[in-house]
């Protein structure tokens, strides 16, 4: 298994884990921005999410990502 798909299961197992201790929806979002940045190298990464029974946006923008 390379580094890689190690660092993605051990996101999917965290982020995983906070849904199921119902952690707020911003604190998840962050971590699956910042997951999503890291394992593809982006600088930069838009998460939209809209809710069609409530007509509500959600955006959260990920600045912070550092490719190393």
């Amino acid at each position: 298994m390379n580094r890689r798909h190690e660092r993605a299961t051990k996101a999917i197992l965290d982020i995983s884990g906070d849904i199921l201790e119902k952690k707020d929806l911003p604190e998840i979002l962050d971590k699956i921005t910042s997951t999503v940045g890291i394992l593809f190298e982006y600088k930069r990464v838009v998460l939209t999410l809209w809710d069609k029974n409530y007509n509500v946006w959600y955006w959260k923008f990920c600045w912070r990502v550092e490719i190393s």
